[in-house]
């Protein structure tokens, strides 16, 4: 969702809980490999967009932002 220039991502099944940010082979069904391809785009454009994204079983309030670095993506909270 793009508001007044601000982003919003649920993350849906893509990706059940912050944790999987960090292994995004971490897939509990389907294509693997694929889930990774398909994470790790998502997770390009939320940091390139700084948004906030949200996993489908996070307490609330899930929100968080999307960092990278040489060890790889975090989720952290907003």
């Amino acid at each position: 969702v793009m508001s007044d220039g601000a982003a919003f991502f649920y993350l849906g099944d893509l990706f059940h809980h912050a944790c999987e940010v960090e292994h995004l082979d971490w897939v509990s069904h389907g294509d693997a490999a694929q889930a990774a391809t398909s994470r790790e785009r998502v997770l390009r454009e939320i940091i390139a967009t700084d948004g906030l994204a949200v996993t489908s079983h996070e307490r609330f309030p899930g929100w968080r932002r999307v960092t990278h670095d040489d060890a790889g993506y975090r989720m952290t909270p907003d």
